[in-house]
């Protein structure tokens, strides 16, 4: 076998099972999915509450939920090119950040104005992290790691905007810390800090 035909074999063995074949960071990639898709339908169940606590109109509480929406489906592709120019893992860093912050501040908001708007920069931060998912699975998976992280990727996308419903309903009836709807926005603050923490800690995404 010649210099040339061993080079290639490695390059093939790279690809399919190479060292990034399993990045610890996947499964924090994974989190921000399930939690960027988990925050577009969780504030359904909350409506009620949130518009009688709030004493919101029924444009602000429209507001609340297509913002997220419109913000996230605008941004998508900025979102896509600024990991392309600054480095995927710093953009999915910085969204999943804003994220952070922005979960708080719906968690605390005084009123329906403040809501609304944060929940728009929850839907560019979620802009900002989406695409970095896939990029990175892309670049890092060997081609049969990678296969199985889009069937995960899939499943989670999936889990996630059922799971919302009844992990919002389970929120509102518990009334964990006497919170009541705000618990749904508080728990997005708090898969996001964690996440972010993970993320951190793994220098391979």
């Amino acid at each position: 076998m010649t210099a040339t035909s061993i080079r290639r074999a490695d390059a093939r063995a790279n690809t399919e099972d190479g060292p990034h074949r399993a990045p610890a960071s996947v499964l924090v990639l994974l989190i921000g999915t399930f939690m960027a898709v988990l925050d577009f339908f969780i504030v359904n169940v909350a409506i009620p509450d949130m518009q009688r606590d709030l004493r919101a109109s029924d444009a602000e509480i429209e507001l609340v939920v297509a913002g997220y929406a419109v913000a996230y489906g605008s941004a998508l592709i900025i979102g896509s090119r600024l990991g392309d120019r600054f480095g995927r893992k710093r953009t999915f860093l910085s969204g999943v950040g804003l994220f952070t912050a922005a979960s708080a501040v719906c968690g605390f908001t005084p009123n329906a104005q403040v809501l609304v708007a944060a929940r728009l920069v929850q839907g560019l931060a979620a802009a900002l992290l989406s695409p970095q998912v896939l990029s990175i699975f892309g670049a890092e998976l060997g081609a049969s790691a990678k296969a199985h992280a889009l069937v995960v990727y899939g499943f989670v996308m999936g889990v996630a905007s059922v799971f919302a419903q009844l992990l919002g309903g389970l929120l509102i009836g518990l009334n964990p810390l006497g919170v009541g709807w705000r618990a749904c926005t508080l728990i997005n603050h708090q898969c996001a800090a964690r996440g972010d923490r993970a993320l951190l800690r793994h220098g391979d995404a």
